[in-house]
């Protein structure tokens, strides 16, 4: 198995330009392997993670709605990022957990995208639900984790699609 490439890395090489003429500019989409595919999906839970880690022990000692927002930022920017990688494969052409990963992916974005700081009234952090983006991010760390994993059974990876894609709580 090759080296694993970073998410920068992956988005300089999912389109490229071919062969240019007068009359004709295209781009292609590369197709990657389910390896290259895993190693984005797996990297891109990492960075989130790593937001994660930094709202949790908060080094620059920003306050808790500011520090919030920017791991929701970060974490909605990585999930965009993982789902538009994985726009060009048809299901049929994933592995069922990378399948099962986009599904994680889109409910997550909606859910973010439902919690989003409006900014109204002066108050910059106004409609934004910290336990909820909490709650909801944790769920997401756990589903996406138990999806991807090889050693998770389908009946437990399909069960936790279910949850997570249906807002059901443990």
């Amino acid at each position: 198995m090759g080296e694993v490439l970073s998410q920068s890395m992956l988005s300089d090489l999912n389109t490229a330009p071919v062969a240019e003429s007068e009359d004709h500019k295209a781009n292609i989409t590369k197709v990657f392997s389910a390896d290259i595919v895993e190693g984005m999906l797996a990297e891109g839970l990492g960075e989130i993670k790593r937001s994660l880690d930094v709202l949790y022990h908060n080094p620059g000692n920003m306050e808790q709605h500011v520090n919030a927002a920017a791991c929701r930022s970060i974490a909605l920017g990585y999930v965009n990022d993982m789902l538009h990688f994985l726009q060009p494969y048809h299901d049929a052409s994933l592995r069922p957990r990378h399948r099962g990963c986009r599904k994680v992916l889109m409910a997550m974005r909606k859910r973010m995208l439902g919690n989003a700081p409006a900014g109204v009234d002066g108050k910059p952090f106004a409609g934004f639900d910290l336990p909820q983006f909490g709650g909801d991010i944790v769920q997401f760390l756990t589903a996406f984790h138990r999806v991807l994993s090889v050693e998770t059974s389908t009946t437990d990876r399909n069960a936790e699609l279910r949850r997570f894609c249906r807002g059901i709580k443990r």
